[in-house]
């Protein structure tokens, strides 16, 4: 037998809570997660919500572009980056952040015929093994993914990962 199930969202208190992560780390950059459409609650609602935040954090290029579309100027990151190269002129046209994981992204990158130079984070492996080069092999990944030094195509901005465990820095 199923019960009814009710989830009920407070987007004052999804402000507050914004608020109070600024002011707890003040000299910090403070990204918005949402995925699957915020968890049903519905995308137009939570990035007004979280108008104030520096940026969103996606994994569907599709709700990418309609925040995009819906007026939302600031960054967002694709968390697991593109799937394959016929993606990076969407990333192009809508000035989307892509995280690198894999040594095809970084060559689809150094190949890629592009208006501009697209911003990128590079994905660390910290032990969730999911996505994410070897730590010992980042820097070397972050230089390349930047592109050769005498001609720069790509601003990395640095690296970031997902904790393998609670708890855990990166």
């Amino acid at each position: 037998m199923s019960r009814p199930v009710v989830a009920q969202l407070d987007l004052q208190a999804l402000k507050d809570n914004l608020h109070i992560v600024r002011r707890a780390a003040p000299a910090s950059r403070v990204w918005a997660v949402v995925k699957a459409n915020a968890y049903g609650h519905g995308l137009d609602r939570i990035w007004s919500a979280l108008s104030a935040a520096d940026g969103f954090a996606m994994l569907n290029l599709e709700e990418a572009i309609l925040l995009r579309e819906r007026g939302w100027k600031g960054p967002i990151l694709m968390l697991e980056g593109f799937f394959n190269s016929d993606e990076l002129p969407l990333f192009d046209k809508y000035r989307l952040t892509t995280s690198v994981h894999s040594n095809w992204q970084v060559k689809a990158l150094q190949n890629a015929k592009l208006h501009a130079p697209l911003d990128i984070y590079l994905k660390v492996n910290s032990g969730m093994n999911r996505l994410g080069f070897q730590p010992d092999s980042g820097s070397q990944r972050l230089a390349a993914a930047a592109g050769a030094e005498e001609r720069r195509r790509h601003d990395a901005d640095g690296p970031f990962c997902r904790c393998g465990k609670a708890g855990r820095h990166c």
